[in-house]
């Protein structure tokens, strides 16, 4: 699946993610033909991330929320994205949160 460029500046938002994340192992899950963009574990669990510059299409919605109904585990499971429209949302268990306060989350 090829990712297209996303208009923020992108080492302030990987490096502040980072610092977040600090005692997780990050990769990038692959399941069926899905693609997780960010699975993260430490010892105390897992969280999967799909990530999104904008929730504005039904498509992107689908496909966002879509890739993360495919996994059948309790682990938390968030859809970030740079919009407010979807507000904190819960859609099958899965959280769409703003990018912003998805950084500022000390805790997943």
């Amino acid at each position: 699946m090829p990712f297209s460029p996303i208009p923020l500046p992108i080492s302030d938002v990987f490096v502040t993610f980072a610092e977040n994340l600090v005692y997780y192992t990050i990769y990038v899950g692959q399941l069926q033909k899905a693609e997780i963009d960010f699975v993260a574990e430490n010892q105390s669990g897992t969280i999967y991330a799909q990530v999104t510059y904008l929730l504005a299409t039904e498509d992107t919605v689908n496909r966002e929320f879509g890739n993360l109904k495919l996994i059948k585990d309790n682990h938390p499971k968030y859809v970030v994205s740079m919009d407010r429209t979807y507000g904190v949302t819960n859609i099958d268990g899965i959280r769409h949160i703003h990018l912003r306060d998805f950084l500022k989350t000390t805790s997943f």
